[in-house]
């Protein structure tokens, strides 16, 4: 309310990207930050920014599960990342990348959710945003798995462990757990997978 009634729309931005969370609340949608962010998109103007290309990426991921915007999310998530590589802003393509991801979930994008979320993952570590690297590690441990490359698989996996134990985050140690549990039952390890 004080950016907007201050007129400052980096301010409001800045809160608005504040909200940012690690996806979506499953079956649920936000419809005040919704607002939100499209009131900030309406001050940013038309003109290319990376803070409004990361403003269309955090509204596509909100819209995640609204129902019938599956296009206006995949509109929203495309022009996010052709607006981030135009301004060549490494973290803003970074964040468009991660929500571009919920687009390609599907049949027959399996390859091409895979280069972007090793994409996703090289600018993170570029621009030394761990946050968004584990959220990509996420992604690629699933991709990875799905396609049935199991050595690769674990040696995603060390890694993943290895940044995990170094941020300390409860979401990252658990999805780590998670994924040695996977690993341990796809072996027919089970009482191990069990202890884990």
């Amino acid at each position: 309310r004080i950016a907007q009634s201050a007129e400052a729309p980096a301010l409001l931005t800045r809160a608005a990207l504040g909200f940012e969370k690690i996806g979506v609340e499953v079956g649920k949608v936000d419809q005040i930050l919704v607002t939100l962010l499209e009131n900030t998109l309406r001050v940013l103007g038309e003109v290319d920014s990376a803070e409004r290309a990361r403003v269309l990426a955090r509204l596509a991921l909100e819209l995640s599960y609204a129902g019938t915007t599956a296009t206006r999310r995949a509109i929203l998530s495309q022009d996010a990342v052709a607006m981030a590589r135009r301004v060549g802003d490494s973290a803003a393509l970074a964040a468009a990348l991660h929500t571009r991801l919920l687009d390609l979930w599907g049949p027959g994008a399996l390859q091409e959710l895979l280069a972007t979320t090793t994409e996703m993952i090289q600018l993170a570590e570029a621009t030394g945003d761990s946050e968004r690297q584990m959220r990509g590690r996420v992604e690629r441990l699933a991709d990875l798995l799905e396609l049935g490359e199991i050595r690769t698989v674990d040696l995603e996996l060390d890694a993943y462990l290895s940044l995990a134990q170094t941020l300390r985050q409860p979401r990252y140690l658990w999805y780590g757990q998670l994924m040695r549990t996977t690993r341990a039952l796809m072996e027919g390890r089970f009482a191990e997978g069990e202890q884990l």
